[in-house]
């Protein structure tokens, strides 16, 4: 079974830093996030050990342990397969939620 995508961008910034985001490719839950001073160190903090940690967790409560690969998504507007993800989550979200929910 093929690994399951982690995909990690820059979702914005505050104050001066920036924030970043892993995103679960296979659901499109956010799994980890980051404040950073700058995009460089965004790459490594969002790849450090207790990141795994959410990562591994992740995998194991959704998705029977499958294991993960991470990338580094530099340009999210030209990601195919990360903006397949976003309008399927955004399908998700326009629908009609269950009667007493």
């Amino acid at each position: 079974m093929a690994d399951i995508m982690v995909y990690c961008f820059i979702d914005g910034g505050w104050m001066g830093d920036v924030a970043v985001i892993a995103v679960c490719g296979k659901c499109g839950d956010v799994i980890g996030s980051h404040i950073s001073s700058n995009e460089n160190w965004a790459k490594h903090d969002i790849t450090r050990e207790y990141h795994h940690e959410q990562y591994r967790a992740h995998m194991t409560e959704r998705h029977d342990g499958a294991g993960y690969t991470t990338e580094w998504v530099a340009d999210v507007a030209s990601h195919s397969a990360l903006q397949e993800l976003v309008q399927q989550q955004q399908a998700h979200s326009s629908e009609t939620p269950p009667e007493g929910a």
